[in-house]
């Protein structure tokens, strides 16, 4: 797809166009990219291209892989390091936010829940994870501390990409099922740490936080554990397969 970019610094348009197809899965995990095929892609010179994927490298999104770079692959470490850094100061967002939500937001997050439970049951898993973002969206919007709140959106793009790049791979294999039980699963911890918020019960929030996102943490890594384990032992299954078929095909050469 060519695009012809104008307006705002140029490697900004195309930092932000690479980023919404890498969420997207328009390019997945894996994918090489360079900055010749951008360039032509963009209609730009080499250099804004360049700049482009050295923010994205700095996100932590892309690799240097021999004259340009990979979109990074999710790997357990990395979801691991991830929502450790994440359950740490989300707890603590939650429970500066306990008794802080107004009324209608309470009755918002509610619907939000009911929503996200109903496209999980329909396989709109793109749509729940929208609705899960509101979710904390909303904490972070009424904690009141806003160096917890510039700490925590450092984080969402990474988070952002690693659950895009699972919801690419888990709809793409028999890891689909894991991925909705992770996601009711989350429906649930929603509603009780919403329940502790109405309330003010800031310590049970932050409890609640910490277990909610340790627990995603791993699904999550169960998800690339058996995405992994499928794409691996796949084409071994293959080869034992085709080496049998040669081998009854010999066999029956020999009798004829």
């Amino acid at each position: 797809m060519s695009s012809k970019v104008t307006r705002r610094p140029l490697f900004e348009q195309i930092y932000e166009v690479l980023w919404d197809r890498i969420i997207s899965g328009e390019i997945a995990p894996g994918d090489r990219l360079q900055d010749i095929e951008l360039a032509k892609r963009f209609k730009v010179s080499r250099t804004p291209a360049r700049e482009a994927m050295r923010k994205l490298e700095q996100d932590g999104v892309l690799v240097p892989v021999g004259a340009g770079y990979m979109v990074r692959k999710t790997v357990p470490d990395d979801l691991t390091n991830l929502y450790a850094c994440r359950a740490a100061l989300e707890a603590l967002a939650a429970e500066e936010t306990a008794g802080r939500l107004p009324s209608a937001t309470i009755d918002q997050l509610r619907r939000s829940i009911k929503t996200a439970e109903v496209q999980i049951d329909e396989g709109d898993y793109a749509g729940a994870a929208k609705e899960h973002t509101t979710f904390h969206a909303a904490i972070l919007k009424y904690c009141g501390n806003e160096h917890l709140v510039r700490l925590l959106r450092s984080l969402q793009r990474l988070i952002l990409f690693h659950r895009s790049s699972l919801l690419v791979q888990a709809q793409k294999g028999d890891e689909t099922q894991a991925y909705a039980d992770h996601l009711r699963n989350s429906q649930k911890f929603h509603s009780d740490i919403l329940d502790a918020l109405s309330t003010g019960n800031g310590s049970r929030a932050s409890d609640l936080m910490q277990r909610h996102l340790r627990q995603t943490a791993e699904d999550m890594t169960a998800v690339v554990d058996a995405y992994e384990a499928r794409v691996v032992s796949a084409p071994k299954r293959n080869a034992a397969a085709t080496e049998r078929r040669a081998a009854v095909a010999k066999r029956r050469l020999r009798t004829t």
